[in-house]
């Protein structure tokens, strides 16, 4: 769901004729830059999805303290079977194939599906598109305690940050673009877009115009 590239671009042609693998710009490339980087680089970033806030919090915030404290028991034991299988042992599949949808399934995992389970975004070694498997059993312990964007008030690069207005994931831009803490920033949201609209842009929403202007304006 997340890749770690930043687009400098020379031009707006440039940028356009990327993979579809680049298209998927910046992952959660922004913890890097509010949390760690002094770099004067500007920094864009779309779909953004805080994945240790859903590791330890759930979507929307739902997973509560005892919760929370249950899940890590669950996994701190599953460790005993993992240590006899070389860390190796996985969670089911990440991503339903089209056939398992019910009329209960929502409509972003649904989305999801369309993109890691077709030639879309499809890898038979990525967690979120193989049918066998997904995520270490343990891998989320490490995931739960990472203190996402707890020093993202330093930050001091030019930052874009853009969204799908439509995206299941929008509160996790909004929350990011509050806490960043320098001027030259911008929450932009793309009208009617979902958050797997900005990956690939199959959809043709993805606002290159805006990310040349930003580069230009800043890269000087």
């Amino acid at each position: 769901m997340w890749s770690w590239e930043v687009f400098l671009p020379k031009s707006l042609s440039t940028f356009k004729s990327q993979n579809k693998a680049r298209h998927r710009i910046f992952g959660d490339i922004l913890s890097y830059f509010s949390d760690k980087a002094t770099s004067c680089i500007p920094a864009a970033q779309k779909s953004i999805a805080k994945s240790s806030c859903i590791a330890a919090k759930g979507y929307n915030d739902a997973v509560d303290a005892e919760a929370r404290y249950q899940m890590k028991k669950a996994m701190n034991d599953a460790r005993w079977e993992a240590s006899q299988n070389g860390y190796a042992t996985l969670l089911p599949a990440n991503n339903l194939r089209k056939e398992q949808f019910t009329d209960e399934t929502p409509l972003f995992v649904k989305e999801y599906s369309d993109f890691y389970t077709t030639d879309r975004g499809f890898h038979p070694r990525a967690v979120n598109s193989s049918p066998d498997g997904s995520w270490a059993t343990t891998s989320s312990l490490s995931m739960m305690n990472m203190p996402i964007l707890q020093y993202a008030s330093e930050n001091r690069t030019p930052t874009l940050i853009i969204h799908g207005e439509k995206a299941h994931s929008h509160y996790f831009s909004e929350d990011a673009f509050k806490a960043l803490g320098n001027d030259n920033k911008e929450l932009y949201i793309v009208p009617g877009a979902t958050h797997v609209d900005l990956y690939d842009n199959k959809a043709g929403v993805i606002p290159y115009d805006k990310l040349e202007v930003f580069f230009k304006e800043n890269l000087k």
